[in-house]
């Protein structure tokens, strides 16, 4: 996220100007309804109205303003922690660059291509909700042995480390292991979702994760993800 000053300048600036004209115009005002009460004259009865009429004018823009403002940032928050709307979404299956795989992604035009480094063959962000996808020409066997070798890695390079018990799940006819796991790495809480698929040949985990407080609304989404894969043919 970018909070460079620049993008930061017009908003407050533009909201300081407006606060002091809505000032200014409301001194005016009050300026001339006590001097149109006091001494009942024409000229500050229609100074009056005249000043009267733009403050209110300002008044009720910004307010509006401020509504949609409040609205807007309601709205963003609300399909930040919950996208329902991709749980019924059309699925786009994208092919892996390696091992030939399959898996799919609910309104594709959502998500963005995220600049991820191996061991990752591709990661796809939608807002904090991150999927990706690490496929390894090396078998351990079964998803009991990947978890375990997995699991230790991780819990040696960071923090606050806590994983659920690894449960099956069935994908594209096969066994896999998916776990939560709950840590900390350069100061940010982060929660994942693991789903691991292992035997003599290679080894498939797909990896997703948000933070803590946005997990629970993402996870029928990670779900719905990695139930989507597909082995080569």
């Amino acid at each position: 996220m970018n909070t460079t000053m620049p993008h930061l300048f017009n908003p407050v600036a533009l909201s300081a100007i407006t606060i002091c004209v809505l000032l200014i115009l409301s001194s005016l005002f009050v300026l001339s309804l006590v001097k149109a009460i006091t001494h009942r004259t024409s000229g500050w009865i229609i100074a009056t109205v005249f000043s009267g009429i733009p403050c209110l004018v300002l008044c009720g823009a910004f307010f509006i303003g401020l509504f949609l403002g409040l609205t807007r940032m309601a709205s963003g928050q609300t399909q930040l922690g919950q996208p329902s709307r991709l749980l019924t979404a059309a699925m786009t299956p994208i092919s892996g660059k390696t091992l030939g795989y399959q898996i799919s992604f609910p309104g594709i035009n959502n998500w963005q291509i995220y600049d991820a480094k191996p061991p990752f063959d591709f990661v796809y962000h939608y807002y904090d909700a991150y999927v990706g996808i690490l496929p390894e020409g090396i078998g351990h066997g079964s998803p009991e042995s990947a978890c375990e070798l997995i699991r230790k890695r991780m819990q040696a390079r960071v923090q606050d480390f806590s994983a659920t018990t690894p449960t099956p799940v069935i994908i594209d006819s096969r066994r896999w292991l998916t776990y939560d796991v709950n840590l900390t790495t350069r100061g940010i809480k982060l929660e994942y979702r693991y789903y691991v698929y292992s035997d003599n040949d290679y080894t498939i985990q797909i990896v997703t994760w948000t933070t803590p407080k946005h997990f629970d609304s993402y996870a029928p989404l990670f779900d719905r993800v990695a139930n989507s894969f597909k082995f080569p043919q």
